[in-house]
């Protein structure tokens, strides 16, 4: 618990064997201690022994830094050292301060100096100070009063009753309140603490509230300025230490704060309420770790994060127990409690947890009052009467932010997501820039490259960016996709001789599935999803993305998608695989919805990064890309790149046949390899449409002997297409393949 004990004394009065005798020792930071532990034992010019003092400065920086640190933790700390002037308890006073802490003293600067001298001569040589230090710890004591904001005590008051006993929690008698009334975790969900309060406070009841005030809700601002005016300073009300009251004291005390929802949502919100510095010690001043009362037959002790039983004493627990509970997070606290207290009699009352979403009476001993109330549950109420009535209570929040949105990531304010002006500009003006606009949604353009762009391979930084754009009238990013990203010897930068100096390493390959591209974003002009495909959200394939989209999730699951790309600011790219309506080379057996990566709608290129695409897949119920291999160095990438194309059309990954991969690098550059097996049946495919057209225009097919390049497989499919009906010919190539393949194994 938060209490430091001062022992205040010269060498020899005792102190030691007072801690010793009163079982203090696991607690206690004594200077000798580290003065042996930093500069050992030396030997004085007379030849005797003795702590060596020569890295005192060492020792009180280190001695203090772990005082700190303990205080952080909220552990009980005794302090044995002399504290002989004023100036000795500066730090001391200023921690405790700091961290809200009880001080107490043990004074035995009433030991006569006489027995202190005999002491010191019967203790072990090193530890023997020289007579003088003596004296002049008692003349320092006659000069230097106790300090007054220390609580002090004599040794002699401990003689019957341990000071871990007289120190501890004090068991408060409520018995004459009418009732006694404990509110769970609020979450800054403002709307069920007003419900519930809306008659105010009754000077006959008295109020716990169980902490966690902050954090996760909607309503911050409210909350806060609701606790500042009606909570504080009221002799019938307690607040409960919760662990999200440790921010605002990190936040307070300058302490680095890793939690992202307290840095971007919370404390604005505090800065924008007028919540500063003296509000929020103030309110920290208040708060209890935990509270122990008597009400009428009932004994109950009140915490935030819930224990597993009731020691005899509480004073050598730390603080953060009662913070953030005792065991993990989904520890089945409430049975445990109830197992081992049942026969004691005692209650527990605590928040924080409910892993096993129990209701509030989780056990006859143990209730709990965390309703995931940030999460669309309930503020739990508990009351107890005074004629034994118990009362609990649940009211449902019906404001709150989805924690699936959340855990993608917290995004300060509303996102723009605006393009550049100059941008747009010079996007409109581009030769090899498309723009386009639809009839379904006027006010959106897509900008797209030019078939020229693509066929006469003229890229640069702008009509590469023009791929799957879609903006509104009012600059904001509706929908994109990829940058145009390109094969292995498409362009200089993928030649391999290129790619042997620019790779940064390591590199991670993706599997390219052989589908077609959807890109899903958000219309804000209709609050709706955004559908896009081959650079348009109205043809065919933007409805086939569509109708399979919503095949594959319920309309919550797509509620729930539009909520995540709106307040994310995603766009989502998918590769969408209809074998029946879109057969492609690579085979498939049923449709697929392949989530590829979230792309933030800004201007600049920006993805999910990899941990929060898997989340958001599970989240959405959506297989995403499949990682392929990882490759170390340029070695071990050249050489699997090799071994690929040995193995050719015969090269499998995981026992199938795929398209190919993307490679993307440690910085984020990204290639595409395509399969030989992909790329023959890609070109036999042309071949047997080109034969079919050759046919329907009464040409001479002998120049798509080209196609077949000597290769004794593409030439046996040439002869076998020659002979077969242009009905034949119309399938696609999975089937027309399997039909070679069956005609190959006949013969």
């Amino acid at each position: 618990m938060r209490t430091l004990v001062m022992m205040r004394g010269a060498p020899g009065v005792g102190k030691s064997t007072f801690l010793r005798e009163q079982g203090l020792q696991a607690f206690t930071l004594c200077p000798d201690d580290y003065r042996l532990r930093l500069a050992g034992i030396e030997i004085t010019p007379e030849g005797d022994l003795g702590i060596s003092q020569s890295k005192d400065g060492l020792v009180w920086t280190s001695l203090w830094a772990d005082v700190e640190a303990k205080m952080r933790r909220g552990e009980f700390i005794v302090l044995d050292a002399t504290f002989q002037r004023g100036r000795d308890f500066k730090d001391a006073l200023d921690l405790g301060a700091k961290y809200g802490y009880n001080l107490h003293g043990i004074d035995f600067t009433h030991i006569p100096i006489e027995i202190a001298l005999e002491r010191n001569r019967q203790r072990e040589s090193y530890k023997i100070v020289p007579e003088f230090v003596i004296t002049r710890a008692y003349e320092n004591f006659a000069n230097n009063p106790n300090p007054p904001r220390i609580q002090w005590h004599t040794p002699e008051e401990f003689a019957q009753r341990p000071l871990c006993k007289a120190l501890d929690v004090p068991i408060v008698d409520l018995s004459d309140y009418k009732a006694v009334i404990h509110v769970g975790d609020v979450h800054s969900c403002f709307e069920p603490l007003a419900e519930f309060f809306k008659e105010g406070f009754h000077d006959d009841c008295y109020y716990l509230f169980l902490g966690d005030f902050l954090d996760r809700g909607l309503h911050t601002k409210e909350v806060i300025q609701w606790v500042q005016s009606h909570l504080l300073d009221k002799e019938n009300i307690s607040i409960i230490y919760g662990n999200h009251e440790l921010y605002l004291r990190d936040m307070l005390l300058g302490h680095p704060i890793h939690y992202t929802e307290f840095t971007h949502i919370t404390q604005p919100a505090l800065q924008d309420a007028g919540i500063g510095s003296e509000e929020i010690t103030r309110l920290l001043q208040q708060l209890k770790d935990v509270v122990l009362y008597q009400y009428g037959d009932k004994r109950v002790v009140v915490n935030h994060g819930g224990i597993p039983r009731l020691p005899d004493t509480l004073l050598p627990i730390p603080s953060e127990i009662f913070w953030k509970g005792a065991g993990v997070y989904d520890h089945p606290v409430d049975q445990v409690f109830h197992d081992n207290m049942t026969s004691q009699g005692w209650i527990q009352i605590h928040g924080h947890r409910n892993a096993q979403k129990l209701p509030i009476l989780a056990t006859p001993h143990s209730y709990n009052l965390e309703g995931l109330i940030e999460q669309g549950g309930h503020l739990r109420i508990l009351t107890f009467y005074q004629d034994g009535r118990t009362e609990a209570t649940e009211i449902k929040n019906n404001t709150f932010r989805d924690p699936r949105i959340e855990a993608l990531g917290l995004i300060q304010g509303e996102p723009s997501g605006f393009m550049d002006p100059a941008l747009l500009v010079q996007l409109e003006n581009h030769d090899m820039v498309r723009a386009k606009r639809f009839e379904s949604t006027p006010q959106i353009r897509s900008f797209n490259f030019t078939s020229k762009a693509f066929y006469s391979r003229q890229w640069d930084e702008i009509n590469t960016l023009a791929r799957g754009l879609f903006v509104g009238d009012d600059g904001r990013i509706v929908a994109r996709s990829y940058e145009k990203f390109f094969n292995l010897h498409e362009r200089p930068e993928t030649q391999i001789s290129a790619l042997e100096t620019s790779l940064v390493f390591p590199l991670t390959l993706w599997v390219k599935e052989n589908g077609f591209l959807g890109i899903l974003g958000y219309n804000h002009f209709e609050d709706v999803l955004f559908f896009a495909s081959k650079s348009t959200p109205d043809g065919e394939y933007a409805d086939a993305f569509r109708r399979l989209f919503e095949q594959m999730l319920s309309k919550e699951t797509r509620r729930l998608c539009k909520e995540i790309l709106r307040k994310q600011n995603l766009s989502l790219v998918f590769e969408v695989i209809e074998p029946t309506w879109d057969p492609h080379p690579i085979a498939y057996d049923k449709p697929q919805l392949i989530l590829l990566d979230g792309i933030y709608r800004e201007a600049s290129f920006r993805k999910l990064e990899q941990a929060k695409l898997v989340y958001l897949g599970k989240t959405l119920g959506l297989p995403i890309k499949e990682r392929g291999p990882s490759l170390r160095d340029w070695s071990q990438f050249i050489g699997w790149y090799n071994a690929v194309q040995e193995q050719g059309r015969n090269y499998r990954y995981r026992s199938r046949q795929i398209e190919g991969f993307v490679v993307e690098d440690a910085e984020g550059f990204q290639f595409k390899i395509k399969l030989p097996y992909y790329s023959f049946w890609k070109r036999m495919r042309s071949l047997k449409d080109k034969l079919r057209a050759y046919r329907q225009r009464d040409k001479d097919i002998t120049d798509l002997e080209d196609y077949t390049s000597g290769d004794p497989e593409a030439e046996a499919f040439f002869a076998w297409i020659r002979e077969q009906t242009d009905e034949t010919l119309a399938l696609d190539i999975v089937a027309l393949r399997a039909q070679f393949h069956t005609a190959m194994q006949q013969t």
